[in-house]
């Protein structure tokens, strides 16, 4: 089961150290992991086990170059859904959402719009067809969308 919350004062500098070293490079062997946070390999095992449990690491994964393997447009919609709108029609539009290939992260915000929905896309064609389904969608009631000129920075990264 995973924690709703961490404690921050059951994270020693070590557990920090591991977590930073991570967030570099995921493929880290254990061995140099160890050494670099000054401990040995069982030790560091162990707290990166515990990481792992409390949820505090979620998941491994690599950083792809999107724009190198053709996905060289970002844009940014933001969504309205009407008020009245149920709670299941809700649901449904963010399942459909959540579902999308291109949507790259979804947010729900407090503004005149509910939600940010971040997607790329390798033609203006892909971008037209995303944009026209979500207008579909029975629930939403508006939507904006900001074209991405440039991305200055994108770093998921917690820092400690």
């Amino acid at each position: 089961m995973l924690a709703l919350k961490v404690d921050m004062k059951k994270l020693d500098n070590k557990d920090l150290q591991i977590l930073e070293l991570l967030q570099e490079d995921c493929t880290i062997s254990l061995q140099s992991l160890a050494e670099k946070v000054g401990l040995t390999q069982t030790p560091c095992y162990e707290r990166v086990k515990k990481l792992r449990e409390l949820g505090v690491i979620e998941r491994y994964s690599a950083i792809l170059r999107s724009s190198l393997l053709g996905y060289k447009h970002q844009a940014v919609l933001r969504v309205r859904v009407a008020d009245e709108a149920s709670n299941e029609s809700v649901s449904i539009f963010e399942s459909s959402v959540i579902a999308n290939k291109a949507v790259v992260k979804v947010l729900r915000i407090s503004s005149k719009f509910n939600y940010v929905i971040n997607f790329r896309y390798k033609e203006i064609e892909d971008f037209f067809r995303f944009v026209e389904i979500m207008n579909k969608e029975e629930v939403v009631i508006d939507s904006e969308v900001v074209m991405v000129l440039e991305t200055l920075k994108d770093d998921q990264r917690v820092f400690f």
